[in-house]
């Protein structure tokens, strides 16, 4: 009789298909957690907006209708990584939430000309 781990794993290693993501520059985001990626995407939204000399106002806490408050604007920010498909979901949007802009910022492995994102 064998492991029922190794059995498993073995089983697993069948269906294995090479992903798109495999070896790419973003590859690390596409592996964490929604929440995690939610961080990332207000972190990078607040940061490159400041870079490019954007009034950003700094939010306290994590609850609120919005995420960044940029030039005197609310924005509501989403991330989503490009599935097998080519396509983003872009998921718990809020309707009831008051901001002024949805941003939704889509990560891909590779731009649209097959070369990585560096």
């Amino acid at each position: 009789m064998s492991n029922p781990i190794d059995l498993l794993i073995e089983i697993a290693k069948k269906k294995i298909v090479p992903c798109k993501w495999d070896d790419q520059p973003l590859q690390l985001i596409k592996i964490m957690a929604n929440l995690t990626k939610g961080d990332i995407a207000e972190a990078f939204v607040v940061q490159y907006s400041k870079e490019l000399g954007f009034d950003v106002a700094n939010k306290i806490g994590r609850l609120g209708d919005y995420d960044v408050e940029i030039n005197g604007k609310t924005f509501e920010v989403k991330m989503a990584t490009e599935d097998i498909s080519g396509n983003f979901q872009f998921n718990h949007i809020c309707y009831d939430y008051k901001y002024n802009f949805l941003l939704c910022l889509g990560v891909s492995p590779a731009n649209k000309n097959g070369e990585n994102n560096e």
